[in-house]
């Protein structure tokens, strides 16, 4: 993935809408594994905070750890489980 400011670019071929970040976590045998409230309460807060219903996402570049419990519990928010 290239970005760069819109005046700049020959061809949009998609904008970002929104963008956050957090930290969340516990360590648990040298990996990282997600504590379910706070990851939930973050994605409904970003979904909030930019205006999109989670059940029309089309396309999603998720956080891509390779952690399965953490991709697992992602994924099952952003398709409006809570």
């Amino acid at each position: 993935m290239f970005l760069q400011k819109a005046k700049y670019a020959k061809r949009i071929y998609a904008s970002i809408v929104h963008s956050d970040s957090d930290c969340y976590g516990d360590r648990k045998s040298g990996y990282t594994v997600p504590l379910e409230y706070p990851l939930t309460s973050f994605l409904s807060r970003f979904y909030q905070r930019c205006g999109i219903d989670p059940s029309v996402i089309s396309y999603l570049e998720a956080d891509g750890s390779g952690i399965k419990t953490e991709q697992d519990l992602e994924l099952w928010r952003i398709r409006g489980n809570k």
